[in-house]
């Protein structure tokens, strides 16, 4: 406060001192500028009253002292050199204060000023004895303020938080805060003793809930434990069934499809024996002539030709169907040519794709031999076309399926794309998720791709990837090795 009232002063006292020079410096014109000897008797009249300007002088331009003034009582002090700027300096118990006279918006003089600052130092000393006289009071009646509050409120509050500090480490909420007297600090302590209450009964029914709790997480951990297992049991049955049910399938496709060879050789037989009963006629009636023999013989040779293409046809559908077979129920692994191996595949398809527009196209180099699981690619392939045929295209409308096989130093890439529907993006993810299918109404039951990702993974060691999108078919691409 001191420090602060004492700036306040000396910017109060470099204000008087601009204020005497302002009020004078009609006078100093007419010193400097007219060499008035009236002007200079009036202005010593106006400062000997002002006790505290001790030194005036004024400087014309040239650095001249034109004008003097020193107080009565006080010793003349040598005439200072000014650079007649504006300033203000405080020196001990003096200010010295320049300031520029300006006549017409030009400086014509500089009027120097040493005022005594005796007032300020009174009046800091006198302030500076009553502060530290009050000091020590004001000191005392703290100590006995700060004693009498910290025993009504700050012990308390300290035995108040060494409870609490206790309870929260020791989770011991069973202490309860000391309160004697009826004030807020009271209070504070019967509502904290209450909370402990409230938090020592939580953690009794929390402790029991959580046992509770702990016994029935148990329990459905076993039931969680049994349905998986029943689940995991009823998943292998359902995938078994499926390839039964497929294999099935395809055994009632090919087995329409050789009826109709077959058929074509039970006629062509029966026409032969027929004709061989005819001519046998003849020969015995003594009727058999060049020309009947002849036209036996020709009729013999068409129906033996007949004959011959449809049992040949049957026969390669039975060794296909045969080789297919027993590859989708063994599961073993051999070697064996690619190409050949889907051709027949395709063949044994033949019976459900015949009946449908579409278009199958397989490329694949010659004489590429492989050492893996036939079975295994031979139920992909089915798993796709059936799926292009019921889901790709539900409208049935003409459409081309690709099958396309390269391969590198050690793997085999095989694509397999369709220009069907397609797949959302949304829904590739989950394709491969058992019981998934987007087509249940149809009869689909969803483990047909959950079949062919494990086939790929597990059994190929391979990996398996799905490209589509809404109305632009569908691409997978499996690689696996050559030689598993």
């Amino acid at each position: 406060m001191i420090y602060w009232d004492n700036q306040h002063l000396k910017q109060h006292a470099v204000h008087n001192a601009k204020m005497i020079a302002n009020v004078l410096s009609q006078q100093f014109i007419k010193i400097v500028l007219m060499d008035s000897a009236d002007a200079a008797t009036d202005i010593v009249d106006a400062l000997n009253p002002l006790t505290h300007v001790l030194n005036a002088y004024v400087y014309d331009m040239d650095n001249t002292v034109v004008f003097r003034f020193t107080q009565k009582n006080t010793e003349p002090i040598p005439v200072p050199q000014l650079n007649n700027l504006e300033a203000s300096v405080f020196d001990g118990d003096f200010l010295h204060l320049t300031i520029p006279l300006n006549y017409q918006g030009m400086s014509f003089a500089t009027l120097y000023l040493r005022l005594s600052t005796d007032d300020i130092n009174a009046w800091v000393t006198r302030h500076i004895i009553s502060y530290s006289l009050l000091f020590p009071l004001v000191a005392v009646l703290a100590v006995l303020l700060s004693y009498w509050l910290q025993h009504i409120i700050s012990k308390p509050i300290l035995q108040l938080a060494h409870v609490i500090g206790r309870a929260s480490k020791e989770q011991d909420f069973s202490l309860r805060a000391h309160s004697s007297e009826k004030n807020e600090i009271d209070k504070l302590s019967q509502d904290f003793n209450a909370l402990l209450e409230t938090v020592q009964l939580a953690n009794t029914r929390r402790d029991t809930a959580e046992h509770e709790l702990m016994q029935a997480h148990d329990q459905l951990e076993e039931k969680v434990e049994e349905r998986t297992q029943a689940l995991k049991a009823s998943q292998h049955q359902l995938v078994q069934s499926e390839k039964m049910a497929a294999l099935g399938g395809l055994v009632a496709g090919v087995a329409h499809e050789i009826n109709t060879p077959v058929g074509v050789g039970v006629t062509a037989a029966s026409h032969l024996n027929d004709e061989l009963i005819l001519i046998e006629q003849h020969f015995l009636d003594n009727t058999l002539g060049k020309r009947d023999l002849q036209a036996f013989l020709t009729s013999g040779q068409e129906t033996c030709d007949v004959l011959l293409k449809n049992m040949l046809r049957a026969s390669d559908l039975v060794k296909s169907f045969k080789q297919v077979a027993v590859d989708q129920s063994c599961g073993e692994k051999r070697t064996f040519d690619l190409k050949e191996y889907l051709r027949e595949i395709l063949l044994s398809l033949h019976p459900i794709t015949k009946k449908t527009p579409h278009q199958i196209h397989l490329y694949c180099p010659d004489h590429l031999e492989i050492t893996s699981y036939p079975g295994a690619i031979s139920q992909i392939i089915t798993n796709f076309i059936t799926n292009s045929l019921v889901h790709g295209f539900p409208d049935n409308t003409a459409g081309n399926i690709q099958i396309d096989i390269t391969q590198d130093k050690q793997h085999v890439h095989l694509h397999y794309r369709d220009n069907g529907i397609g797949i959302p993006k949304a829904k590739i993810m989950k394709i491969y998720e058992p019981f998934f299918t987007t087509n249940r109404g149809s009869g689909s039951t969803g483990l047909g791709m959950h079949i062919v990702s494990g086939l790929v993974l597990n059994t190929l060691q391979g990996s398996i990837i799905c490209n589509s999108d809404v109305g632009a078919g569908v691409l997978f691409q499996i690689e696996f090795p050559i030689s598993v």
